[in-house]
């Protein structure tokens, strides 16, 4: 009898359990079961996709299983992102985000295929970036005020490059012009690198950059700073100032990188991803590298990021409804 009686309580229990699997794709295995996608809404070679490098390099190590980029650029972040945002929910598929696809587009009445708060769980920030006002070394212009002077006697004003409309760099430029009270003419295009490659050549004036980009061509002279947009000088062009050093104060501009997953994952993972993630930013070696891509790691799990999401989002907001800018 003891005998029946275990034998039924083995058939319910599993019935329980597969009960429990058909409800969730992550109990009771252990995630991740298989390798994780690290969507990067950008093009292969930028400055985002070098921290998605870096982190899938640790998370591989903490987490004993592969964790593969990929690259999907397209509309300033919003391509990528809505493709992880239709994706499953089982903590194999992941975003790498910004500033600019999940505050600065929404704001801007982009089309996106996607919410950014409803359709994503917060899972960290990582960290936050500057950028750098770098121009054409062939102008006469050893400073921002006289990039600036430039543009005044400049009919039609000076052209500026960006990684696209609603990027940034592009805002960068817009709110600038609008400070200064200066002509300046955006010229979008498909990635800061296409863009820097025109500084470069003389077809368009300057562009905000990436420090993590720029730095190279400045130190072979092919890039001119001339001010930095952060609150502090950067520790990678200490001789270059500020944009308040310049003459604007408060006109501080730059962002952060983090990671989300969609919308359902299950809390057992996202705590599981935010602490591998927490455990990578409290190693000296990793956050040595993430200066050396010129970021500043960001301390802060879920709440910390859903926070600044929103805070930058209604930043932005305002910044957008004082330049009239819109997308459609």
């Amino acid at each position: 009898m003891d005998v029946v009686l275990m034998r039924r309580r083995a058939v319910m229990g599993a019935s329980v359990c597969a009960l429990a699997l058909a409800a969730s794709p992550v109990c009771p295995q252990a995630w991740p079961a298989k390798p994780v996608r690290l969507v990067v809404p950008f093009p292969a070679g930028g400055p985002v996709d070098g921290v998605a490098r870096l982190l899938a390099e640790r998370l591989r190590a903490d987490l004993g299983q592969a964790v593969v980029v990929d690259n999907r650029p397209g509309a300033n972040g919003a391509v990528g992102s809505a493709l992880v945002a239709r994706s499953p929910a089982d903590g194999h598929t992941l975003l790498l985000a910004t500033t600019g696809s999940h505050a600065i587009h929404p704001a801007l009445g982009a089309r996106l295929g996607f919410d950014p708060v409803r359709d994503f769980a917060p899972v960290s920030l990582l960290c936050g970036y500057a950028m750098v006002l770098v121009a054409d070394p062939a102008l006469p212009t050893r400073s921002l005020s006289d990039l600036l002077a430039l543009a005044r006697r400049t009919p039609g004003g000076l052209a500026y490059g960006s990684a696209g409309p609603g990027a940034t760099n592009h805002l960068a430029g817009a709110l600038l012009a609008q400070r200064a009270g200066v002509p300046l003419r955006h010229v979008p295009y498909k990635g800061n690198a296409l863009a820097a490659a025109d500084v470069m050549g003389g077809q368009v004036a300057f562009m905000f950059d990436f420090l993590a980009t720029a730095v190279p061509a400045v130190e072979a002279g092919r890039l001119r700073p001339l001010a930095v947009t952060g609150a502090a000088r950067s520790p990678l062009l200490p001789q270059v100032p500020t944009l308040a050093e310049a003459g604007y104060p408060g006109l501080e501009i730059g962002g952060w990188v983090a990671l989300f997953a969609p919308a359902g994952t299950p809390p057992t993972v996202l705590d599981a991803l935010g602490a591998a993630v927490a455990r990578a930013g409290a190693d000296p070696a990793f956050s040595s590298r993430m200066r050396a891509l010129g970021y500043e790691p960001l301390p802060g799990g879920s709440a910390a990021l859903a926070a600044r999401l929103q805070a930058d989002s209604e930043y932005w907001a305002r910044a957008v409804a004082t330049l009239g800018a819109r997308l459609e």
